[in-house]
């Protein structure tokens, strides 16, 4: 008699399983296609493409040339004013010397502007990044190319070397 109702709840078991399966299934059946794409633009990019597409490309590049001027014209005026260097203070010096071109403030500012979610990775022309390795700390100093170069600032001590590869 133990037998036949251990085989009883054995199969009520099953059962349960079964049912849960097929639960299982008929929900996913139901439910959206997880891999089916949903791409969706951001607002402010659908607003740009639709606003080039309203325009010729002697337009777009005429109205891009605007803004390049304007951004070109404020960088003078940040720099004859000493801003740009102003934003370099406490740079390590081979970086400030491979860095003399970016214009740190403008980039920031571009980068709020557009709501960029990592706008301190301009700092990068400034502070370089430390890596850890094992035993030592490398700043990279953004593994910034100068000259097809690639320099490397040894932390460990401010007065190591600078290694070029």
């Amino acid at each position: 008699m133990s037998s036949l109702c251990s085989e009883s709840a054995a199969s009520d078991h099953k059962g349960d399983k079964e049912e849960q399966k097929l639960e299982f299934t008929l929900k996913a059946l139901e439910s959206p296609d997880p891999f089916e794409q949903h791409a969706q633009l951001p607002a402010d990019v659908t607003e740009a493409m639709y606003w080039q597409a309203a325009r010729s490309p002697e337009e777009v590049i005429g109205e891009r040339e605007v803004i390049m001027q304007r951004l070109e014209a404020a960088d003078r005026v940040m720099r004859k004013n000493g801003l740009c260097d102003k934003w370099l203070e406490g740079a390590d010096l081979e970086v400030k010397r491979v860095a003399a071109s970016v214009n740190g403030i403008i980039l920031e500012d571009l980068c709020r502007s557009v709501k960029y979610a990592d706008s301190s990775c301009v700092d990068l022309f400034r502070h370089g990044h430390v890596l850890g390795l094992p035993g030592r700390y490398i700043n990279v100093s953004v593994l910034l190319c100068d000259r097809s170069r690639f320099i490397w600032h040894d932390v460990c001590s401010g007065s190591a070397p600078h290694h070029r590869l």
